[in-house]
């Protein structure tokens, strides 16, 4: 938004597999099942997985941490496992469900400025679809994809590597003034 709204402040933009989805993920039935919880009301079977999560010790979240997240590098695991503890999902249920409000076809037009979009596998995870991906670049005024194989939403801790190779060089592509 700020690029599109601001183009003299922003150069260029990297976007990692962002929520470019046409309707929010929740569904009706499933807003309708809320659980009451100290964090306020909560649809469990999107967010059961952090229940979970969040109920276990710090020692046992942080070795569940590893066993989900096996390609994180370690300076990645202890933070992420800590704050599964902190969350409060009620404010993640209420993001989640504005996810689809976005207007990203009407807002990737009006980007002037490089735009590099990084999506990961489906399958593991990644938000952003192939057919989305390659819809999103063609809106844009400058739209660059990278597509990062086996890695899921957190592309930047599943494949480190080659993410930083695809940021850098799209920023050495970006004539700066």
């Amino acid at each position: 938004m700020v690029a599109a709204s601001y183009p003299d402040h922003v150069r260029a933009i990297v976007l990692e597999d962002p929520p470019l989805l046409d309707a929010p993920p929740l569904q009706t039935d499933v807003t309708k099942a809320l659980i009451a919880t100290p964090d306020g009301p909560v649809s469990p079977s999107t967010w059961q997985w952090l229940f979970e999560l969040r109920a276990l010790p710090p020692e046992e979240r942080l070795i569940k941490a590893r066993a989900l997240q096996p390609t994180w590098a370690e300076e990645e695991i202890g933070p992420w496992a800590a704050s599964k503890g902190e969350v409060q999902i009620a404010v993640l249920d209420a993001a989640h469900a504005a996810i689809g409000a976005f207007p990203w076809r009407d807002v990737f037009p009006r980007i002037q400025c490089p735009m590099l979009l990084i999506t990961g596998d489906p399958s593991l995870g990644a938000i952003v679809t192939p057919a989305t991906a390659r819809q999103a670049v063609a809106l844009a005024q400058q739209g660059q994809l990278v597509q990062i194989l086996g890695a899921g939403h957190s592309i930047h801790r599943d494949r480190y590597d080659q993410m930083l190779r695809a940021v850098k060089a799209f920023l050495s592509s970006v004539e700066y003034e």
